[in-house]
């Protein structure tokens, strides 16, 4: 079983520009992600992490909701690539924002635990200006929106 983070926009731009080996993003959509029929925007991808576009999207800072927004903390394990990739898709969001590009971003467990039932996504406004880079972090099972 695998995270899975998509990311849709409401205009064109090449996200695969951004790819490198901490993070890649592919317009290639795992199929078995009913949440891809709910996205808001047109311009939809599949961000992977390390090694490359054929990985998972376990490979980021993911945490339940309960815990929120937070710098790492020694009891809860995070390796350094994780942090490190997750640091970079801050800075590839917040260039967006200076493109007053309109995002959503996905995260969903699935690979075989298929969620069906969106209610259980949990809707969340995402306010760069309260969020810090160090805090910021993938929340399961939810939509992060973000719109200029």
């Amino acid at each position: 079983m695998c995270n899975v983070i998509l990311i849709s926009t409401d205009q064109w731009i090449d996200l695969s520009d951004y790819n490198c080996e901490d993070i890649s993003f592919t317009q290639t959509l795992p199929d078995y992600v009913p949440e891809i029929h709910e996205m808001k925007f047109k311009y939809r991808w599949y961000i992977t992490g390390y090694p490359n576009e054929t990985a998972c999207s376990c490979h980021f800072r993911i945490r339940p909701l309960a815990l929120g927004f937070n710098n790492p903390e020694s009891w809860y394990e995070e390796d350094e690539q994780s942090i490190k990739a997750t640091l970079i898709a801050y800075d590839i969001f917040s260039e967006l924002i200076v493109q007053n590009i309109n995002f959503e971003i996905i995260v969903s467990w699935s690979q075989g635990s298929i969620n069906e039932d969106m209610n259980t996504i949990h809707d969340i406004d995402l306010d760069f200006n309260h969020t810090s880079k160090t805090q910021f972090v993938f929340i399961e099972n939810s939509r992060m929106l973000y719109k200029a």
